[in-house]
């Protein structure tokens, strides 16, 4: 069984129905689950129709056809109908396994037994419970359950007298680097940039476990709540169904918003801070403009959302890259509502969005060098250039060299992982393309044609052997 800590939840998925079997009075589903990428492993579940029943209540909120087969009381232990359902219920895992938002879900991880739901479910209320027990200023709160994508982190909402407050905690992830001491160190280093566009923290702190952090909550929830006029104590897959109108903004409100995350990005790209994980889902928007969430994320090694992308882009290098990649999602998201660029029909993305932002994500999505742009070039840009902001003076930020270096072997991890990642992607690809070309019908048609030429080839001489004897 995988460890919470040690897997990437946004690695692909393959699930098989390879069996079933009889369990008193109804039939449990083999399944075998392999994770892809990375550390590459099997492992089996079994799972009654009921099970699958209940994730597809969840997902189907999101307003996407899953194809999960109807309900049937009676007869449904008679094999005919079983291996009717089987094929049925396959179908189903390989839409679910089809898009990391659904695979990387607490409810589809839970399913697929990455994280058993009991045993995390008691392990995270308890790893809080422990954590807030000597702040006796703090309340702790309702439990925000699913209410984002990601497997492995909670959120809780705190008390501390009037003043209501977020606690958002994560398991370490797989780029995890340094010590919890050092951790803490850095917590402390970030917790200090006192910057117009970095949201306030109240505390933050590391343990054996993950990372927490406490901030003011927001009461009008994310840039991306406000977007689909949702409740952000909702469900993901309700708050941000496809079937939902989208909250268009102004063409200048977008560049504001976005010059002003240009400049957060700038700051903790110059601090080597990989904060390559910016969607509308961690930005908040208020009268005085907006500011970048969970930037304390970024220390616990967890993958960005954009990854899989990320993955599938050839000329994503750097983290600096993947900071521009994840911003033009972000401005992509701002104008159609969209989480993500279509990457495989990139003139079909452009075509959606207004006129004068296409020029900036073609430089991104589809680059003509097939070089990614600089933060400074996109500050630079027509866009942004005469958009002010408030500058703060980097000179006076003093970093301790061991913040320093746990931030650069942080980087060094990512980079590291997601060129590996993507090499072992493009292998299998490729192999999977060689399978599919030896199995095609052509390809075992040529192959016949050749060994028909070379049994015609060896009986040659021996056909003109016989004929000299006589």
């Amino acid at each position: 069984m995988w460890s919470c800590e040690a897997i990437d939840i946004t690695h692909p998925l393959r699930c098989r129905i390879v069996g079933w079997k009889r369990v008193a009075s109804h039939v449990e589903y083999i399944l075998e689950v392999e994770r892809l990428l990375g550390n590459t492993k099997k492992w089996t579940i079994q799972r009654r129709y009921t099970q699958f029943s209940e994730v597809s209540k969840r997902l189907e909120k999101f307003g996407v056809e899953l194809g999960l087969p109807p309900k049937k009381v009676i007869g449904n232990t008679k094999e005919q109908f079983i291996a009717q359902r089987k094929d049925a219920l396959q179908k189903f895992l390989d839409v679910i396994c089809s898009h990391s938002l659904f695979y990387s879900s607490p409810v589809v991880a839970a399913f697929f037994g990455i994280f058993p739901p009991t045993s995390i479910v008691a392990a995270f209320d308890e790893w809080i419970l422990l954590s807030i027990r000597g702040k006796s200023q703090w309340a702790l709160g309702e439990k925000q359950v699913n209410c984002g994508w990601r497997a492995g982190k909670a959120l809780y909402e705190l008390k501390c007298g009037r003043n209501c407050l977020t606690l958002s905690a994560i398991r370490y992830g797989p780029d995890r680097c340094g010590s919890v001491e050092g951790i803490n160190e850095a917590l402390h280093f970030i917790r200090g940039l006192e910057y117009p566009y970095v949201s306030e923290c109240v505390a933050s702190w590391a343990d054996e476990k993950g990372v927490i952090a406490v901030r003011p909550a927001f009461n009008n929830g994310t840039l991306r709540d406000h977007l689909y006029k949702s409740n952000w104590r909702d469900q993901f897959f309700v708050k941000y169904c496809v079937e939902r109108s989208v909250f268009s903004l102004e063409a200048l409100d977008v560049r504001f918003i976005c010059r002003q995350v240009l400049e957060a990005l700038s700051l903790f790209c110059a601090l080597s801070i990989p904060f390559v994980d910016v969607h509308a889902g961690n930005v908040s928007v208020s009268d005085c403009g907006c500011e970048v969430i969970d930037v304390e994320q970024v220390l616990a090694g967890q993958p960005s959302f954009h990854r899989p992308y990320m993955l599938k882009t050839s000329w994503i290098n750097t983290i600096e890259d993947m900071m521009v990649f994840a911003f033009g999602e972000f401005l992509f998201e701002l104008l159609t509502g969209f989480f993500s660029f279509p990457m495989n029909s990139a003139n079909e993305g452009l075509a959606l969005v207004p006129s004068i932002f296409q020029p900036i994500l073609k430089s991104i999505f589809a680059p003509d060098r097939r070089v990614m742009p600089t933060l400074i070039e996109l500050i630079s840009s027509d866009l942004f250039v005469d958009i002010p902001v408030a500058k703060m003076n980097r000179r006076e930020i003093r970093m301790p060299t061991s913040v320093k270096q746990l931030l650069d072997g942080l980087c060094e991890n990512i980079r590291q992982r997601l060129c590996s990642d993507r090499a072992q992607q493009n292998r299998i690809q490729k192999e999977e393309k060689i399978r599919r070309l030896i199995l095609s019908e052509g390809e075992k048609l040529r192959r016949k044609q050749i060994m028909k030429r070379e049994q015609m080839k060896f009986s040659k001489p021996y056909t003109e052997e016989r004929d000299a004897s006589h």
